[in-house]
């Protein structure tokens, strides 16, 4: 599939916006990029606050009346409130405020859900769709520890979203993928600038994964090539 009408999250900043700009360089794909919020008009920009449902539904549906469908969702907004790269004491389980744990969660999964729904949704009638799920080893029960608790749980959710999807896609005929990618640890804001891997490789790596077969990638947790344990390192 050639034209392509791309959503991708959480671009205002860090590998989102890096995801936008390589997207934008094919002429093909029309590519609207989700923000939080904006003060004004900005072309090929939504505004999905992901703790507010009808957000994303006004988003998705003003991009179904210009474009007539979305092919391919990018789920990359996300929060880590409980960062221990940040401050170790205040991301430890016996320290996290329940508000942190719950906006994090409705944040990076339930918002995700939400948006990924909507996105199925409309795409019934339609034989092609591709949703990337920007998730983390962090995300594996393994992974679940003492220190950045809301984060791992939030993303081992995102990746049980994955799994159950991509089941019932292997059971139709129709091109649905559904996939989690580990973009590893990022120089982004949320990575710190100690991260081993800048934005501009992580986000080459996300992109190219949409132009995959639904056969290499769906059900898929992914890392520039290799494929992850969805419960350990391995």
């Amino acid at each position: 599939m050639k034209n392509k009408v791309i959503l991708v999250t959480g671009t205002s900043k860090g590998i989102g916006k890096e995801i936008e700009k390589i997207l934008q360089e094919n002429p093909m794909n029309k590519v609207y990029g989700a923000i939080h919020s904006q003060d004004k008009i900005v072309t090929n920009k939504v505004v999905i606050d992901l703790m507010e449902e009808k957000t994303i539904g006004e988003a998705v549906a003003s991009i179904i009346l210009k474009e007539g469908k979305i092919d391919v969702l990018i789920n990359n907004a996300a929060i880590f409130l409980d960062n221990p790269r940040k401050d170790k004491n205040l991301s430890r389980i016996d320290n996290i405020e329940v508000e942190v744990i719950t906006k994090t969660i409705q944040t990076n999964y339930f918002g995700a859900l939400s948006l990924t729904k909507a996105i199925i949704n409309t795409q019934l009638n339609k034989d092609y769709l591709r949703i990337i799920n920007i998730s983390s080893g962090m995300g594996r029960l393994s992974e679940i520890k003492e220190y950045a608790y809301a984060y791992s749980v939030s993303k081992l959710l995102l990746n049980t979203m994955t799994i159950a999807y991509s089941n019932i896609f292997s059971e139709i005929p129709k091109d649905f993928a559904m996939v989690s990618i580990c973009p590893g640890w990022v120089k982004t804001d949320m990575g710190t600038q100690k991260g081993l891997i800048n934005t501009d490789t992580a986000a080459k790596y996300i992109c190219s994964v949409i132009e995959r077969e639904k056969a290499d990638i769906n059900g898929k947790f992914l890392r520039y090539g290799e494929e992850l344990d969805w419960y350990k390192k391995v």
